[in-house]
C-alpha cells in the first residue's frame, strides 16, 4: 500500500484558525487490487454486458453469431490492457494499449531511431501499398512522456475488421523512459472524438458510423456478417 498527499485551499473560518497562508495537507491512501480481484471484476463486467444485450432485439445478433469476434487483451501491471492490430498492406503487426483516456492511434515508425523505438515493432511505410502520407505533424504529451511524428493514413485491421484510410501517428521521436520498458508498441485510443488530433476521426468512431446488419451470403458455406457502410470497400467483417 502506498500513499500520496495533495493540496487544496478553502475559505472557511476553520482554515484561518489553522494558520493563514498554510496549505492543508490531506493524506490519500491507495489500496491496489489483486490479480484475482481484477479478474473477478472483468468476468462480472462481461456477464453484465451479456445480460444487457439480451434485453434488446438487435444486440444478440452481434453477440451470438459467428460474425462476433474476441480480441485478446493482455494485462500489464493491472493498469494497461493491450492487444494486437495490423497496419498497412501487407499487414504489419503491432501490440497496442486499448486506452480509454485518449483518442489517437500511434505506433513507432522506422523514422524513429531511438532506443525506445528500436526495442519495439516499427511501421515501415515503404512496405505498404495502401499508405498515404499527409503534411500534418503532431506532438502529444502524456503523463508518462511525450511523442511526436507524422500523421498518415493506412489500412488498420483488428481481427477480421478492416478500416481503410485510417489516420494514425507515425512516431518519429519518443522518450526512452518509460516507453522503452513497456511490452507494447503503441496506443489505440478509445476516447471521444474531441480528444483526437485535428482533422482525424478515431478508429472505433469510424466503425460506429456504420450500422451493424446481418448479411448472409447464400453462396457461402458459413454465415457472414458485415458492418455495412455505403461503400463496402471501406469496412468489412467476416
Amino acid at each position: 500500500c502506498f500513499h500520496a498527499s495533495t493540496r487544496f485551499c478553502c475559505g472557511c473560518h476553520s482554515w484561518h484558525r489553522a494558520g493563514l497562508g498554510m496549505p492543508l495537507r490531506v493524506p490519500l491512501h491507495a489500496i491496489p487490487c489483486s490479480a484475482v480481484e481484477a479478474t473477478s471484476f472483468l468476468e462480472e463486467l462481461t456477464l453484465q454486458h451479456l445480460r444487457l444485450s439480451q434485453q434488446f432485439s438487435e444486440l444478440p445478433n452481434i453477440f451470438t453469431h459467428r460474425g462476433f469476434f474476441n480480441e485478446t487483451l493482455h494485462n500489464f501491471e493491472n493498469s494497461q490492457y493491450f492487444g494486437e492490430i495490423w497496419l498497412g498492406s501487407p499487414a504489419q503487426r503491432f501490440a497496442v494499449v486499448f486506452d480509454t483516456g485518449s483518442a489517437n492511434l500511434w505506433v513507432p515508425s522506422t523514422l524513429c531511431t531511438g532506443h525506445s523505438c528500436a526495442s519495439h515493432a516499427r511501421f515501415d511505410w515503404e512496405r505498404s501499398t495502401t499508405y498515404t502520407p499527409t503534411a500534418q505533424t503532431a506532438y502529444i504529451r502524456f503523463g508518462t512522456g511525450a511523442i511526436e511524428g507524422l500523421v498518415s493514413k493506412d489500412t488498420v485491421n483488428i481481427h477480421t475488421v478492416c478500416v481503410a484510410n485510417q489516420s494514425f501517428l507515425e512516431v518519429s521521436r519518443e522518450r526512452d523512459f518509460p516507453f522503452e520498458d513497456y511490452p507494447f508498441d503503441g496506443i489505440l485510443g478509445l476516447g471521444l472524438p474531441e480528444l483526437a488530433l485535428p482533422g482525424t476521426v478515431p478508429f472505433f468512431d469510424r466503425m460506429m458510423r456504420w450500422r451493424w446488419s446481418r448479411l448472409t451470403d447464400p453462396h457461402q458455406p458459413t454465415r457472414s456478417h458485415a458492418i455495412s457502410p455505403h461503400d463496402p470497400t471501406i469496412l468489412s467483417m467476416r
